[in-house]
């Protein structure tokens, strides 16, 4: 009788873990495609063998999307489009995607920025063997979508704010302008027409590097500017792209003055989105008032706790200035941009409440805050471009993809804010720094999602990790 009770056991144990495993692959395929395992499915089968490892399996069925040396799709088919927008949405996901659109006249700004190119880089060092996670910190290169079904839209909008349609091809009689309009020349002085690419519609097959970068000379007050791009970053990292400084700069058509006019927002964003992190990221101990300043939130200790932090980053972009590149015009479209103004000056002092030359003077900008760990991040930037290279250095960034993967598979977040004071479950806490780790040395988000649904999380009841 024991025996047969023994034999039992052992056979219900390995009925449970052959069914526990075959769930880990029904919950991946479904998160990645969208759609159910088919009854008569091979891997299913191998599975149930134990042939194949369920997480193994998960891994290889995100695999079928993976991108070739070009960033293109390597297999072009129902699934592998599906696993790839489903990653591409996630990525999309984690940035706060203000409208690009702000105002009547700049209604096809949409056609020539493409509001994921953050993203794409996400995607790239997910499903590409050439790309690396740092990359996402210091690279200069801009990543357009590939669609399929493009070349069968005609219109590059939807309608216009005249209610007539334009073709994509440019074929129709509207065109696309840069500077004023005839009868208040004024405004800019000047007009001309260009033909710029336009963002690709249709189902997203691939990325694509550009390779040519899109030129156009500002027109104002008569005369022209310095040459724009609305392709080339401003500066290294994704966050120096056309398509992220548009979405966070703010202060449209209007220059920086050290006081009231600052990119705060690019600053206050910059750490939610790549530092999965809130604002304030300070001990009391760090926070100095500005006595002397007649601006009030300078003054007082709680308001300076964001604006200590916000304020000297937003420094690395005080020569930017997003710009209208056109009045509206009813044969014309016109398009936001960012220009980047000379800094012939020196700045003398890091805090001024207004300074009508401020956006023309270099300033010595600093990463100032309190990492997941505690420690006081306190780094001069000398220039934008250093910004990355002292983010790829730091471990925030790596958990924050991490945490953010983990929060995907599982359903479990966590607070970043308060990730050093986690108790609720210290598994969890372990775990992310674990992901953490072997995301910085290997540079591979697919090893963070083999170890996520490799764990004991993956299938589980438990949706948060406390802070008690």
């Amino acid at each position: 009788m024991r025996r047969f009770i023994i034999l039992f056991s052992i056979l219900c144990l390995n009925s449970w873990g052959s069914n526990f495993n075959i769930e880990v692959y029904q919950k991946c395929h479904k998160q990645f495609t969208n759609s159910r395992v088919k009854k008569n499915s091979e891997v299913i089968k191998l599975i149930s063998k134990k042939e194949l490892s369920a997480p193994k399996a998960c891994i290889e069925l995100i695999k079928r999307a993976s991108l070739d040396e070009n960033y293109q799709l390597k297999i072009v088919n129902k699934e592998t489009k599906a696993i790839l927008k489903n990653i591409q949405t996630l990525h999309n996901s984690w940035f706060k995607l203000h409208n690009l659109n702000r105002e009547t006249q700049d209604h096809s700004v949409t056609n020539v920025i493409d509001s994921n190119q953050m993203a794409y880089h996400y995607t790239a060092s997910l499903l590409a063997n050439n790309y690396q996670y740092s990359n996402i910190f210091t690279t200069t290169d801009t990543f357009w979508a590939v669609r399929e079904g493009n070349e069968n839209n005609l219109f590059s909008n939807d309608k216009d704010i005249s209610g007539e349609r334009s073709r994509i091809d440019g074929s129709a009689k509207r065109k696309w302008q840069v500077g004023g309009v005839e009868d208040n020349p004024d405004d800019y002085g000047a007009r001309y027409f260009w033909k710029p690419k336009l963002v690709e519609f249709g189902e997203l097959i691939g990325l694509r590097k550009i390779k040519e970068h899109l030129y156009f000379e500002r027109l104002r007050e008569g005369r022209k500017l310095n040459k724009s791009s609305l392709t080339q970053n401003l500066f290294p990292g994704v966050f120096g792209s056309s398509a992220y400084l548009i979405l966070n700069l703010g202060h449209d058509n209007q220059t920086t003055d050290g006081g009231n006019k600052l990119h705060r927002r690019f600053a206050n964003n910059l750490f939610s989105d790549f530092l999965c992190r809130n604002l304030p990221a300070l001990e009391s101990e760090d926070i100095q008032v500005i006595k002397k300043s007649k601006i009030s939130f300078r003054k007082s200790t709680n308001c300076m706790s964001c604006h200590q932090t916000m304020d000297q980053l937003a420094l690395l972009s005080t020569n930017l200035e997003p710009f209208n590149a056109g009045e509206v015009h009813t044969n014309a479209f016109t398009f936001r941009s960012i220009y980047q103004h000379p800094t012939p000056l020196q700045a003398e002092h890091r805090y001024v409440d207004s300074d009508k030359d401020f956006y023309k003077k270099k300033h010595l900008a600093k990463l100032y805050f309190r990492d997941f760990q505690g420690n006081l991040i306190n780094r001069d930037i000398l220039a934008p471009k250093d910004l990355g290279l002292i983010l790829k250095e730091l471990d925030d960034p790596y958990l924050c993809t991490s945490a953010r993967y983990f929060q995907f598979l599982t359903g479990i977040s966590v607070n970043m804010n308060q990730f050093n004071q986690l108790t609720g479950n210290l598994k969890i806490k372990k775990t992310l720094m674990r992901l953490t780790s072997i995301l910085k040395s290997e540079q591979k988000p697919m090893r963070v999602l083999e170890e996520i649904i490799s764990s004991e999380f993956y299938i589980s009841k438990n949706r948060e990790a406390t802070n008690e």
